[in-house]
């Protein structure tokens, strides 16, 4: 058989999907599933089965600079960026006269867009996040927030969540 029937079998034994399966044998990673298992399983050794958890939902350590204020939320599974920016909004108990605004990512140096998925960005698993107000061009000024983090919390950025 192939690598792929392999995993498969594997896969419905464990009741787990193929994808979550990484197979390891003699040091190597078996990622060729068109590969015949005799070509990479040499005899008599074992084939071992490492099982992918849940990937951890990503904490973004958020900064309020109309407050000075901070707070770390985890972002749930499925949820839009526009639905994190009203966690956020509870989280740091924002305004509602503070109206149109959005999480800029200080690891991707950009705005994150409400109608997206939050998992349609490549966020850290520990990001570090400012809330800023859209200007009707759309440009917006950011502060630097390593200096701005750490003055007003006597902490650094990667240390607002526990």
């Amino acid at each position: 058989g192939r690598v792929a029937d392999l995993r498969e079998a594997v896969a419905a034994a464990v009741n787990r999907p193929p994808q979550d399966l990484t197979l390891l044998c003699a040091g190597h990673k078996l990622s060729h599933d068109a590969t015949a298992i005799v070509d990479v399983v040499p005899t008599g050794r074992q084939v071992m089965v490492l099982f992918r958890g849940p990937r951890p939902q990503p904490l973004l350590a958020l900064h309020n600079p109309y407050r000075g204020s901070n707070a770390c939320i985890e972002v749930p599974s499925g949820a839009t960026v526009g639905e994190v920016i009203e966690l956020a909004r509870r989280e740091l108990d924002l305004p509602n006269s503070l109206i149109d605004v959005t999480l800029y990512s200080c690891h991707l140096h950009a705005m994150l867009e409400p109608e997206l998925l939050a998992s349609d960005y490549d966020l850290l698993s520990m990001s570090t996040f400012i809330i800023v107000r859209r200007s009707v061009s759309g440009r917006i000024t950011v502060p630097r927030v390593s200096s701005l983090l750490s003055t007003s919390t006597g902490r650094q950025p990667s240390r607002l969540c526990p």
